[in-house]
Formats: structure tokens, C-alpha cells, sequence
């Protein structure tokens, strides 16, 4: 009889597409595969292929984000989602559980303990965010994307999961090294969009005169604002292409010479994983996680951290004013050399083959 598993997974499109790729990846090993998730990311789902019934709601909530009524009534509401949690998996009856982060992940993870469920945990970042820090001691194994600091046996590290687009590019510094004209600038502020960033191209266009090429990811819920304020300032000029969101992403990177995005631990696990030389803006959180998966680049010098307090429009002007192909050439040729030449590993097959023999 095939084995289940159900993986959790939410928040935004950094914490459901990979656990997309694990999961397909585990149905071509013949599991049977269910994502829980909420309703607000049942379109990534959709948009990739992913049939209806195999896609569990969960009404949750964000503590962090509550205001001070609902922190008072948060018992009556983590009562509520831990049994709607157990209905669910009582129903799937899996064999595993799967947790990709998030609170999401941490609400049905405490459920499948009630109902001893194994549980595996996978940490994208490079360092274990809050929820993962307490599922560690209920979980079998954690999953880590990055070699962070051992602080338990369980932890294991296996890198990212990556998508099979991505995996084939190859040598991506020769793709830079052939192409004429403007400087090809991908802008990602995450799947949600960063309105940071996007205001911060917007002034830098205005302000200055560049001979780049832009093809900006806005967000969805900003794509509107923002195609329009290209029009209305006179700047469609600067624009490859303008998206709410890229799902051909490895067509972007293609045409790419370098990134300017926030660093969340999937697009810089993406960018590690093929050498494109890139510029970070780090979200602001209290744990600095995203600062610390920029910095494992950063000390490759592969990109440039540029904290967002500190991240004016002059100094962005600056470094992409110093910046031409021969220079981003280089960056992505000596990392591909130093880091890249030699390395075969697959960390999605190091993933599958760590949740396959769960119980060992």
C-alpha cells in the first residue's frame, strides 16, 4: 500500500512552491501526496497543477500579526485550529507529516504529536525561525537548507529544494558574458512583493539616467499600481517586462545579469545553486533571517548586502553605476570555479531520500 504524507505549508510563495517540488518529486516514488495550506495561497497551488482534492484548508491565524483582542481570545483560537487540524489528518490518516515552516506548519505539526504522527521539519533559512526552534523536540528529523549551527543530532543538512528548471541551468556566466546593450536588472521583492523596492526603482529611474533593462516582479496585489505609474511617469522605456509574479523563473534568470531582490531562503538558495550575481535588501524581521541568508552569498562574493535602512537611492546609483558585464562576468565565472565546478548534489534527492527512511 502507497504511504501518505501531508505537507504544511504557507505564508507565501517561498514556503508553498518548495514544498511543491518535494512533493511531486515524492508521487514519481509512488507516495501519495496532500498540501495543507490556507485558503489565501489556493491560486499558487492551482497554477501549478495541483488538483483540488489534494490540497487541504486550514482556517489559521498569525499570532505575531493578531491585534491585542485576539491575543486574549488565542487559546479559544489555537483550540479551534488544533481541531480542525486533527479532523484533517484523522481523515488522511498519513503516514508522515512534513512541515515546511511557518506558523501554519507549527499548529498542524502539534496536532499530528496528539495523534503520534512522525514528523519532519525542513528549515529554509539560516537560522531556525521560532516555530521550527519548538517542533524540533517533537520531530524526527530537521531538514536544514543551509549548514547552520548543530545544535541537535536531528538536525540534518540536505540544502533547499530547488526546481527542476533551475537545476538545469548551467554555466550561467557565459550566458552574461555573450549579451550586448543594456544591463538586464531582474527586480524581485518576493512573491508577495516589496513595496520598498518597488518605490525604491521607481525613484531610481526618476532620478537618474541608466542604460539598463528592467524586468520587474511586483507583487500581485501592487502589479496595477505599479504598471501604471511606469506609464504615467515615462519610464515604460527602462521595461522588459513588468509581472505580479514570475512562474517561469528560470527564464528570468536566463536573461538576467544580475538580481536586486529581498533574500529569503528561496531565491537565494536559486541564485547559490547557479551563480547569478545579485543585490540584496534584506526584509527587516527581528531574528535578521533574511540578513544571514543574504550573508552566506555575501561572503562569496557572489552579491551585495544593502541593509534597507541604510538603502538610499544613492547608494544603489552608486554600485549600479560602477557595475558593467565584464564585471558580473567575472563575479559569477569565479564562483561558479570556486563553488560550483564540483558540485554534483542534487539537495532534492537528498530530501526524498531523508523522508523515505523516516523511520530509520
Amino acid at each position: 500500500m502507497n504511504k501518505k504524507i501531508i505537507i504544511v505549508s504557507g505564508g507565501t510563495a517561498g514556503h508553498i512552491i518548495p514544498s511543491i517540488i518535494i512533493g511531486k518529486e515524492l508521487e514519481k516514488k509512488k507516495w501519495n501526496v496532500y498540501w495543507a495550506t490556507i485558503k489565501e495561497n489556493l491560486f499558487i497551488f492551482i497554477n501549478y497543477k495541483i488538483p483540488l482534492y489534494k490540497i487541504l484548508i486550514i482556517n489559521c491565524i498569525n499570532f505575531r500579526k493578531i491585534n491585542l483582542f485576539k491575543k486574549i481570545l488565542f487559546s479559544f483560537l489555537l483550540f479551534k485550529i488544533i481541531i480542525e487540524s486533527l479532523i484533517i489528518i484523522n481523515k488522511i490518516k498519513p503516514n508522515l507529516i512534513l512541515g515546511m515552516g511557518n506558523y501554519i506548519s507549527f499548529y498542524f505539526c502539534i496536532s499530528s504529536k496528539i495523534l503520534n504522527i512522525p514528523i519532519i521539519i525542513h528549515e529554509q533559512n539560516f537560522i531556525l525561525g521560532l516555530s521550527n526552534k519548538i517542533l524540533l523536540f517533537f520531530s524526527k528529523k530537521v531538514l536544514s537548507g543551509f549548514k547552520i549551527k548543530k545544535i541537535n543530532k536531528k538536525i540534518i543538512f540536505t540544502g533547499n529544494p530547488i526546481r527542476k528548471s533551475i537545476l538545469n541551468i548551467k554555466n550561467i556566466y557565459l550566458n552574461i558574458n555573450k549579451k550586448k546593450g543594456p544591463i538586464n536588472i531582474l527586480i524581485l521583492g518576493g512573491s508577495q512583493g516589496s513595496n520598498f523596492i518597488n518605490e525604491l526603482i521607481i525613484d531610481l529611474l526618476i532620478k537618474f539616467k541608466l542604460n539598463i533593462k528592467i524586468w520587474h516582479q511586483t507583487g500581485d496585489k501592487n502589479f496595477i499600481y505599479f504598471i501604471s505609474k511606469y506609464k504615467k511617469l515615462n519610464l515604460t522605456n527602462y521595461l522588459y517586462k513588468i509581472n505580479g509574479f514570475i512562474y517561469n523563473i528560470n527564464k528570468a534568470f536566463l536573461w538576467s545579469d544580475i538580481v536586486i531582490s529581498r533574500s529569503g531562503a528561496s531565491i537565494v538558495n536559486e541564485i547559490s545553486y547557479i551563480g547569478l550575481p545579485s543585490i540584496f535588501i534584506p526584509y527587516p524581521t527581528n531574528d535578521n533571517h533574511q540578513y544571514f541568508n543574504a550573508i552566506y552569498l555575501k561572503n562569496k562574493k557572489i552579491s551585495k548586502i544593502i541593509i534597507q535602512s541604510e538603502c538610499t537611492v544613492n547608494k544603489l546609483y552608486k554600485y549600479l553605476f560602477n557595475i558593467n558585464r565584464k564585471i558580473l562576468f567575472n563575479m559569477s565565472y569565479n564562483y561558479n570555479m570556486n563553488y560550483l565546478k564540483n558540485n554534483n548534489c542534487n539537495p532534492n534527492d537528498l530530501i526524498i531520500s531523508e523522508i523515505i527512511n523516516y523511520d530509520k
